[in-house]
């Protein structure tokens, strides 16, 4: 069964001096992956690697890419996305971020290590069953009506109840992937006025 992280989660170790922080982050899209990548850039500045792995569903397909971020070749993107794979984990990133202590360890010693900082991130997560569907229940002014349901195709949702009275109050269905931009979209236009909570659903 397929599952993916509720929130981010972190884990960190010391091997031969080398620091290692390793974190898994929910993600929604290839876009969504390197505004983290940035922000933890800006975040570890000293680091001297960060490397990453990511697994994405978008229209029942899988998306998985990973960087060795100037590690050597094979020794620490491979070995983060296998942890991804062996768990099941899709709409998840893990960013493994390297302080290095002066001891090198070798190639074997790379790919222990950033496996090992992998599942201690995936060890510390809140993971939640993957259905790829979600619904939402969202009001805000009923002004919004005309660019909400426009911005509802876009994202492939669907009304399943319409409760809406002095304000517009929707039960929507929509693809967990397209979930997150669709709620920073609303919050853009409507400028903070809409509200919503979200749960899984099968499909």
């Amino acid at each position: 069964m397929k599952v993916t992280p509720g929130e981010q989660s972190e884990g960190s170790f010391k091997e031969k001096r080398s620091e290692f922080i390793a974190v898994l982050a929910p993600v929604s899209s290839v876009d969504h992956v390197t505004q983290v990548l940035k922000r933890f850039r800006k975040k570890y500045h000293s680091a001297s690697h960060i490397c990453w792995a990511y697994c994405i569903n978008v229209d029942e397909s899988l998306i998985e890419n990973s960087s060795d971020g100037g590690e050597p070749a094979g020794t620490a993107g491979i070995p983060i996305l296998n942890v991804l794979r062996k768990n099941q984990i899709v709409n998840g990133a893990l960013y493994v971020i390297r302080y290095f202590g002066g001891v090198k360890l070798g190639k074997r010693g790379l790919i222990n290590a950033y496996k090992k900082g992998a599942e201690l991130a995936v060890d510390h997560a809140k993971l939640e069953d993957w259905s790829g569907i979600k619904i939402l229940h969202l009001k805000c002014p009923l002004d919004f009506y005309g660019k909400l349901s426009n911005l509802l195709d876009k994202f492939k949702g669907k009304v399943l109840n319409d409760n809406s009275g002095g304000a517009l109050c929707w039960k929507v269905e929509m693809p967990a992937y397209c979930v997150d931009l669709f709620c920073e979209q609303v919050d853009l236009f409507t400028k903070g006025q809409a509200t919503w909570n979200f749960k899984s659903a099968g499909i």
